[in-house]
């Protein structure tokens, strides 16, 4: 089915954008398949996410579009269908924002574990202080505000 000249020049500009932060839209054709989105977008610091192209107002997707995108999503990955260029920057905003909520959580992991296993992680932590408790809530309270402030593309 050809592709609708305005759906085309969406993509265009989106593409456009997308070098704009430094990534890559990569064109998907997925040989001897159907219903793959247009584009696999990839953006500094590990973002990523699929993008499917539908003319503006009344493009809808294919029941195999539907059927790709939920396998996708089932794996975890982000799947994005766009009719016009703001839904797009949204997306990327969408996808800065779980990857900066996704960093914080890791970083909280990787503290608390840090602080759970102490000095030694192969032999158990003396109990602290009231002092050194103090400090060590206070070092935590620092680390997780740090994270919090990981700014996006």
């Amino acid at each position: 089915m050809p592709r609708n000249p305005q759906e085309e020049t969406i993509e265009a500009v989106c593409c456009t954008i997308v070098n704009s932060y430094g990534g890559e839209a990569i064109k998907l054709k997925v040989a001897g398949t159907r219903g793959w989105p247009d584009r696999l977008v990839l953006l500094p610091q590990r973002r990523m996410f699929f993008a499917e192209f539908k003319r503006p107002k009344d493009g809808k997707t294919a029941r195999q579009q539907e059927t790709v995108h939920e396998l996708l999503r089932e794996l975890g990955f982000l799947v994005y269908v766009v009719d016009n260029v703001t839904q797009f920057e949204n997306a990327i905003k969408d996808v800065n924002a779980r990857t900066r909520r996704e960093r914080r959580e890791d970083y909280e992991i990787e503290v608390r574990e840090y602080v759970l296993a102490g000095p030694n992680p192969l032999q158990p932590a003396a109990p602290l202080a009231d002092s050194k408790r103090h400090n060590l809530r206070v070092m935590l309270h620092n680390a997780l505000k740090k994270a919090s402030e990981v700014t996006d593309v």
